[in-house]
């Protein structure tokens, strides 16, 4: 039997072009101020070309693909990736996994054995191409032979909610870009990452009510929500088509979930207010710092490991990786030299100026003594909207710690007065670099 992956992004995760430009992701230089290409956004004609390998600065799904190819997949032989248009319908998205399974297996073979590995929203799409009943008629379905999610909300985020109400800025895109995404018919990818109908997600804060769970899908909560009613009709579909399901026969499940990120638990809603008041209730270490995690992990019988890492890129997290590595059949060891000795996650990747950054120091192993520093540093960037270099940018802080032995440590400091493209950084004392993640200010709105 012949061993393929078919690599699955999340949303926003792949590249989307019209007429050969580049829409998304955008420049370096949109990671801080306006996004330009809002208007090209909209236009129902993009093309998903590739899935995103890195942008800026960082490194994205690349960091997967090498760690692919480190335990023998090569890209187009054994390695498939599935970019999709993460704007649209999942039911879309799955139609295309569809398509893309059939030309693994017309050039693979009978004897072709199918994993499907899916970040985020991913996972809910490969769900529904093997779950719906609609596609299986595809010569390529019975070859599929597990599926593994990274990440994935499988009972939703109460983070879509906010998100879907403009409260929530995201790579790129400010909370009102986010907002206008969302909303429009055509594109209600969003949307269908909320929470079914039957999770009791949403809290209702008015007086009196004793926090009663709020459905959000009655239109007259919608309504006042200032939600979209038609897409909110799309999530609701969407959902129930995957409550219905479940996985076809012969098809092994597997899940991984982060859990070392303050993140959003539930959320107070005031529908009755005249301007509707949602509150999110973070909870420290309740997820990945977007997926709780009551929604990682779904179903009786279904393998779940949680992890560390942040949501985003949970993929570089050394626990997930030893594990996948297995799963997928390979037996050799990671190389000392590839696994971070302190892993950096910052929670709220793009944020604004003074707010509170959130970052989750995790140690493999644990330990009992910590003495170093985070330290910051700000992305010169050119006329072309390129970094060119790195300069260090304000005070240190520094990290002590001694007591019982700790896997995890989780810090908080004010984001930079000044916008701009960051590295936060985990120092040793001695100033050897322990570990690294992204940070991103953005002017306000």
């Amino acid at each position: 039997m012949s061993r393929v992956v078919v690599l699955l992004p999340g949303i926003m995760g792949s590249e989307l072009r019209l007429d050969q430009e580049l829409i998304w992701p955008g420049s370096a230089a949109s990671l801080i101020f306006p996004f330009k290409k809002m208007k090209e956004l909209l236009d129902p004609n993009l093309v998903a070309t590739d899935i995103i390998r890195s942008f800026s600065i960082s490194t994205q799904y690349q960091a997967l693909v090498d760690d692919l190819f480190a335990w023998k997949f090569q890209e187009n032989q054994d390695l498939f990736t599935c970019p999709y248009d993460w704007r649209k319908r999942n039911e879309d998205a799955a139609a295309v996994l569809a398509q893309r399974i059939d030309e693994v297996f017309a050039a693979k073979g009978k004897d072709a054995e199918i994993t499907i590995v899916a970040h985020s929203m991913g996972g809910l799409v490969a769900r529904y191409y093997l779950e719906s009943g609609q596609f299986k008629a595809h010569k390529g379905f019975p070859a599929v032979r597990s599926l593994i999610t990274l990440a994935t909300p499988h009972r939703g985020a109460p983070l879509a909610l906010t998100a879907a109400m403009g409260m929530e800025k995201r790579l790129f895109l400010s909370a009102d870009q986010v907002q206008q995404l969302a909303k429009d018919p055509r594109y209600p990818a969003l949307y269908q990452l909320l929470p079914s109908p039957h999770e009791p997600f949403a809290w209702d804060e008015t007086s009196g009510q004793e926090f009663s769970p709020l459905d959000i899908y009655d239109d007259a909560i919608a309504i006042k929500l200032g939600l979209a009613t038609e897409n909110m009709a799309a999530a609701k579909a969407f959902r129930a088509a995957l409550d219905k399901g479940k996985p076809p026969d012969g098809v092994r499940y597997f899940y991984f979930g982060g859990t070392r990120q303050v993140t959003t638990a539930h959320v107070y809603v005031r529908p009755a207010a005249a301007a509707s008041k949602v509150r999110k209730i973070d909870v420290e270490d309740a997820g990945d710092g977007t997926v709780p995690v009551w929604s990682s992990g779904l179903g009786i019988g279904v393998q779940w490991q949680p992890v560390g890492g942040e949501h985003g890129t949970i993929y570089k997290n050394d626990d997930l990786r030893r594990t996948l590595a297995r799963l997928l059949g390979y037996t050799g060891t990671l190389a000392a030299a590839a696994i971070e000795k302190v892993e950096v996650a910052v929670r709220d990747q793009v944020t604004e100026p003074g707010e509170p950054v959130h970052v989750a120091l995790t140690f493999a192993g644990g330990v009992s003594k910590v003495q170093g520093r985070i330290r910051l540093e700000r992305a010169q960037i050119n006329g072309a909207g390129a970094v060119t270099a790195y300069a260090p940018f304000g005070k240190d802080y520094p990290i002590s710690y001694e007591g019982l032995n700790a896997e995890k440590l989780g810090v908080t400091f004010d984001a930079p007065d000044i916008r701009g493209i960051y590295k936060v950084l985990f120092e040793s004392v001695a100033g050897e670099a322990l570990g690294a993640d992204d940070l991103f200010v953005q002017e306000p709105g």
